[in-house]
Parts: structure tokens; C-alpha cells; sequence
């Protein structure tokens, strides 16, 4: 594993790996261990990883039921004009968190057009349209999504679990929107 942030968190805790050495290869463990690394690296930052990015080497030995198993991590790929250029995956800051509490799905309009007030609560933003049914202690109470901190993708899970309790919300939508690298660093915004 080249990048050492990367390699420090995949190999923090290797009893959670699903393979261990002498036991018969097997592809639904491969997987399983391609999940969990993934799930590790959401949880510290990495907002734009995903399990395509680990691949294994299964060499074999001639005359041999033993197999040398290698994993790796391939850094990203993107296309710049026409030539492809490799990059390094980065770790995402939360920037904003916004609660946007009169968001109608079903209705297909754009609820911006209905904002009336924005009030800042604790280091969050809700945007209200005309009722205000729900008090900013009650969103911040519930929410574990904190700005200025990495990305976690555990802290969105609890964030929905959370809201789902308050009987009162039918939809429950959280969106994360890359806002691009500002001095450096790779920032996001919450839209609850």
C-alpha cells in the first residue's frame, strides 16, 4: 500500500481481517475484507473511496496447494483532456451542514424558492420555509454529522437513525455535495 494514511488505517487492526494464513481461499471473504477496509476508510475521510480500488494477486506454486495472496490498493485514475493521470485518494473535510426542513420530494419543486428564514444553531444551518415545526436544539441533538470534521460515514448512518425516531419527519434524505479543494484541502456540505 503506497500511501502511508492509507496503509496505517488498513493495517491498525488486522485481527478484523476475514483471511488468515493456511485457511483455503475464498472469494466471499476477499470481499468481506474489501467491505470492512472500505467502511474503515469512509469512517476516517476517504468520502470518494470505494471497494473497486482494492484488488488481490493470487499467485500459485506449481505442485502446490498454497497460494501467495496480495492485496492492493490502487490509487485513482482520472482523465485530464486525453491522457489518464494518477492521483492520490484524499480525505474530505465537512464544511457546512444544512437542514433544509421544507424539502418536499414528491412534489418535484425546488424548495429554495420557499426559504423564508436561516438560522445558524451550534455550527449548523436550517433553512426554513413557512412552519417551523422543529426547534434548531432538537436538528443539532440528532445530528452527528459535525462541520470542520473528516468525513464519516458511520456519522451519517447515526445522523438517519436519529431523525427516523422524530415521528414527525416522513422523508429523511441526507446528501453529500463535494464543494472542490479550497487551500488544499477537499471540503463537503451536508444537506439534511
Amino acid at each position: 500500500i503506497p500511501d502511508t494514511a492509507i496503509s496505517n488505517i488498513v493495517l491498525q487492526d488486522t485481527s478484523r481481517f476475514a483471511m488468515r494464513p493456511g485457511e483455503l481461499l475464498n472469494r466471499d471473504l476477499l470481499n468481506a475484507n474489501r467491505a470492512d477496509i472500505t467502511e474503515r476508510l469512509r469512517n476516517n475521510g476517504y468520502y470518494s473511496f470505494s471497494k473497486e480500488y482494492i484488488t488481490y494477486i493470487a499467485d500459485t506454486i506449481a505442485g502446490s496447494k498454497n497460494v501467495d495472496l496480495t492485496m492492493t490498493i490502487n490509487p485513482p485514475k482520472m482523465k485530464r483532456d486525453s491522457t489518464i493521470v494518477i492521483g492520490e485518494h484524499e480525505t474530505y473535510l465537512v464544511r457546512n451542514v444544512y437542514f433544509v426542513t421544507n424539502y418536499h420530494p414528491m412534489s418535484g419543486e425546488d424548495a429554495s424558492n420557499e426559504i423564508s428564514d436561516t438560522v445558524t444553531y451550534k455550527g449548523i444551518k436550517i433553512i426554513y420555509g413557512d412552519d417551523r415545526y422543529l426547534s434548531p436544539s432538537a436538528l443539532e441533538e440528532k445530528c452527528f454529522i459535525i462541520p470542520l470534521k473528516p468525513y464519516n460515514s458511520r456519522s451519517i448512518d447515526r445522523t438517519y437513525e436519529a431523525l427516523s425516531r422524530l415521528e414527525i419527519l416522513k422523508y429523511i434524505n441526507i446528501e453529500m455535495k463535494p464543494v472542490g479543494k479550497i487551500m488544499g484541502q477537499q471540503w463537503l456540505d451536508a444537506y439534511i
